[in-house]
């Protein structure tokens, strides 16, 4: 059954890259760089750190399917997505075949 699902995870992530995925030039820090697709997504964050006091940001993720990575991901890793760069400072596997790669924004 968990092969099943895997499969059908696999090729449901496949489909969704293809429809809405972007292509990233990913950078390990051993090794050569190499393009990878899959979904990209910033989502505004408004973080409350106390009365009338709050910062304003960004969240970026990368998700991408296990198998089209060359090597696995490492914090401290680089993306760049349209010109933008990253750092990997987290990598949150799902156990499915996907990654979830949490990014900060390069200075």
């Amino acid at each position: 059954m968990s092969s099943n699902w895997r499969n059908l995870t696999s090729t449901l992530l496949d489909q969704v890259v293809k429809t809405m995925g972007v292509t990233a030039t990913y950078s390990p820090q051993t090794g050569d760089d190499y393009e990878v697709d899959g979904i990209f997504d910033r989502p505004f964050e408004q973080i409350e750190a106390g009365q009338d006091n709050s910062h304003e940001s960004t969240a970026p993720t990368f998700g991408v399917n296990e198998a089209d990575m060359e090597a696995t991901p490492e914090e401290g890793d680089s993306l760049t997505i349209d010109g933008d760069e990253f750092t990997v400072f987290k990598v949150q596997p799902d156990g499915q075949g996907h990654y979830t790669l949490l990014l900060h924004e390069a200075d």
